[in-house]
């Protein structure tokens, strides 16, 4: 992932989570409402993800530059999201997502110039998340174009 492409150096700052939900606000991006086994949608990770120590800075703490952690997720074809299933975690209601060997994007987005830049790309075997309704949206592929990972 070397220089990636979008972000200039390792200060550029990026998005905070209320930044990326304005942003998506700004471009017209629906929350998302009715959801059907299949559909690629959006979801917004809490800033507590993207803190020191936090899932996305890796096993040692900092590691991995905060312009590296991800914000956003494209989730290409998530197998079933359990509105009817909610739970708690950490003060928030939460829905299960269950993931099956489908593609997941990662992307932050450049605070100077507002693009969205690839972070990485992983394929899931089968895994289930928890995820706040709020924070998932309508997918947008013309600004989180898929990978071709």
């Amino acid at each position: 992932m070397g220089g990636l492409e979008g972000i200039e150096s390792p200060e550029e700052r990026v998005l905070s989570e209320s930044e990326t939900f304005d942003f998506l606000r700004e471009r017209g991006v629906a929350q998302l409402q009715d959801w059907e086994p299949g559909r690629t949608v959006l979801y917004v990770f809490p800033e507590r993800f993207r803190k020191d120590k936090g899932a996305f800075a890796g096993s040692y703490g900092d590691e991995i530059p905060v312009n590296k952690r991800p914000t956003i997720a494209r989730l290409d074809a998530p197998y079933a999201i359990g509105f009817k299933a909610p739970t708690e975690s950490y003060g928030d209601t939460v829905y299960p997502l269950v993931n099956r060997g489908a593609r997941i994007d990662y992307f932050v987005i450049n605070a100077k110039n507002k693009k969205p830049v690839l972070v990485k790309t992983t394929i899931d075997k089968d895994d289930m998340y928890l995820v706040r309704r709020e924070a998932l949206f309508v997918s947008n592929d013309e600004l989180f174009p898929p990978s071709n990972s």
